[in-house]
């Protein structure tokens, strides 16, 4: 506009008014303008037929027309071209209602100057143009909401738009389908489901004739009718649904029917196995005769062919347990150099035999730790006897722990050797199910490439992770990682102020007639007794601690009670009496024994922060944890 001609029709019957416009115009207008002058409406009409104008200034009192109806006639024949109506000033009334009509503005005569009539005149064709323009893609939008109408209409997927109150604007026919119901049921309705943009979700669609109906539905946000609002799209997938649930439970059982098998096969094959190993050793052992020294020889190869038979049997075994989930993990409070120790206790004659140097780096203060110690030992053993596996002769293995680096909560421990490594495709997949490596140096270990898997599985199990690193000629080293214990996090359901007030250790204590060593069974009446303990004490302030290690003679389980030493008599004559009403311990020769001591928690503690008083706690009663008695005050 700011380059361009401006074409102006002045409809005035007054020479006048037309005078003053023009002098106007010819003072007030930057731009070129060509100014055409008609004396009345029939005359104006007739110009805007023959040619195109920018603006129309219209006097509303004409010789051949009068009031609204000149704006009328006019609006009606050019509604493209903008129109500033020019008035009298006891007509401005009737300007304002063509304003209403559509005019863009009105000047009443007489009262403006050059400056306010030619910023009339632009703003009036800048308005009206930006109004054609909002008009142009008002009719755009429009068209294209026709079209997106039109495709969801046709869409194959249930479509619905739900505004952002959750009421539904517009449903398709596929989704009248789905929901069984007509359109006219659903609009300026609730949805009744949660809709979230961004997310994919699964609704349960109740059918009357089909039954319950399960969609995916996947939303989108978008405007509708210029208000933010949801595009729902859902998609019918009951029958995809039903052939992968019976997908899965075809493999659910051919899972359980091949866990059965080996099961089976793994139990048939123990009992033979169990009698072979039994004459062997006894004949090995010079129980039935003497033997000479090839004879001894060959007995020994059989050994420990047997042995390493039983141990793939037990290996199928555990495969079958983890993937039924049947396989025992009993967590509990364990000092980790007794397992390293008791572990590589197992390993010393082979170690002479291969002329391996097997060593443990263990240092003297490590945090107690809350595993299965016999899981844990399992993972040794495992780990120990792949390295044996990849080591030569005068080579070393070695068992490292140490708190874990990257996590304070976790301790690290490693299984290093100085063998033939592993190279970088097999160390990706060491850990899956029948790997067998490719660097073995005896040939006469390999296994069935199921020990590394079971110690993935026991590392989860425990909630650590487990890793391989090794370079080729430069030896492997393989880590876990394994929690520890955490008594800040039993003492959370405890309030602070009775943490730094009076506090009592309580001892009980379990154990056989004659202290023999625990048996199998002896777990059940074990577990009945910590059941007991648990419905003894009171959650919000009293906290039994995990099982200490593995006892071989009895059980101990440690009570700490946020209590002064007359409630801690209390709760010790409650478990008694508790106690004497198991089942296990009433038909059993087991011995029940019940002591106690108090906590000196000092008052600086009070300003502790909850973190440094919960380890402040810990560092108090970890040193009788350790002793598994506490053989103050018995009762």
């Amino acid at each position: 506009m700011d380059d361009k001609i401006i074409r102006v029709l002045s409809v005035e019957d007054n020479p006048e008014i037309a005078t003053l416009i023009r002098k106007v115009l010819a003072e007030g207008m930057t731009n070129g303008f060509e100014l055409e002058v008609a004396h009345c409406l029939s005359r104006g009409l007739e110009r805007l037929s023959e040619e195109r104008f920018d603006i129309l200034l219209l006097d509303l009192i004409l010789p051949d027309s009068q009031g609204l109806d000149t704006f009328i006639r006019v609006h009606t024949q050019a509604p493209q071209i903008p129109i500033l109506v020019l008035t009298s000033l006891d007509n401005e009334l009737l300007a304002i209602e063509a304003l209403k009509m559509g005019a863009q503005d009105y000047l009443v005569k007489g009262q403006f100057d050059i400056l306010l009539l030619a910023r009339f005149i632009r703003y009036a064709i800048e308005r009206y143009e930006n109004l054609e323009q909002l008009r142009h893609i008002e009719g755009a939008l429009a068209l294209s909401e026709a079209r997106f109408r039109s495709i969801i209409e046709k869409d194959a997927d249930g479509i619905l738009i739900v505004d952002s109150n959750g009421v539904v604007r517009f449903v398709n026919p596929a989704a009248e389908v789905l929901f069984g119901c007509k359109a006219e049921e659903f609009l300026g309705q609730l949805f009744g489901f949660p809709v979230v943009s961004g997310e994919t979700t699964e609704l349960d669609i109740v059918h009357g004739k089909a039954g319950k109906i399960i969609a995916e539905m996947r939303v989108v946000e978008m405007d509708w009718e210029g208000d933010r609002a949801y595009l729902a799209s859902l998609r019918d997938i009951t029958g995809s649904k039903r052939i992968l649930e019976e997908l899965e439970q075809t493999r659910q059982q051919q899972l359980q029917l091949k866990d059965q098998f080996l099961s089976h096969v793994s139990h048939e094959l123990r009992s033979p196995l169990s009698v072979i190993h039994q004459f062997v050793t006894i004949l090995s052992d010079r129980l039935a005769g003497d033997l000479n020294a090839q004879q001894h020889e060959f007995l020994e190869i059989t050994l420990q062919n047997v042995n390493q038979l039983r141990t793939m049997i037990d290996d199928l075994l555990d495969v079958t347990r983890v993937g039924t989930g049947k396989l025992t993990f009993e967590p509990r409070v364990i000092s980790i150099a007794e397992v390293v120790a008791d572990t590589l206790e197992t390993f010393q004659t082979t170690s002479i035999e291969r002329g391996v140097i097997l060593l443990a780096d263990i240092p003297g203060v490590l945090p107690l730790i809350f595993a299965d110690p016999q899981r844990l030992r399992q993972i040794l053993i495992n780990l120990i006897d792949n390295a044996f596996k990849f080591t030569p002769k005068e080579g070393t293995i070695t068992v490292r722990a140490q708190v874990f680096d990257q996590d304070p909560n976790f301790l690290c421990m490693t299984v290093a050797d100085t063998g033939c490594g592993i190279n970088s495709d097999d160390t990706k997949n060491v850990f899956d199910r029948l790997f067998q490596g490719s660097n073995i140096i005896d040939n006469s270990r390999k296994g069935l490439g199921l020990g590394l898997y079971i110690c993935k599985e026991l590392v989860s199990l425990h909630g650590g992770r487990i890793w391989a690193e090794s370079q080729t000629g430069e030896g492997s080293t393989f880590s876990f990682t394994l929690p520890i214990l955490s008594l800040a996090k039993l003492f959370v359901s405890i309030p602070k102020d009775l943490l730094t007030g009076p506090m009592a250790l309580i001892a009980v204590e379990i154990f056989p007639a004659g202290k023999r060593l625990l048996m199998g069974d002896d777990e059940l009446i074990i577990q009945e007794v910590r059941n007991v303990l648990k419905h003894c004490i009171l959650l919000d302030r009293d906290v039994l601690l995990p099982r200490v290690s593995s006892p071989k003679f009895g059980e101990n389980f440690l009570i700490v009670a946020c209590t002064e030493q007359k409630g801690a008599e209390a709760l010790v004559r409650r478990i008694r009496g508790q106690i004497t009403y198991c089942e296990g311990l009433q038909n059993t020769e087991f011995h029940t024994t019940i002591s106690f001591t108090m906590v000196n928690i000092p008052p600086k503690c009070n300003a502790m922060p909850w973190v440094h008083l919960a380890k402040y706690i810990f560092n108090s009663i970890e040193g009788k944890m350790k002793n598994g008695r506490i053989k103050e005050e018995i009762i």
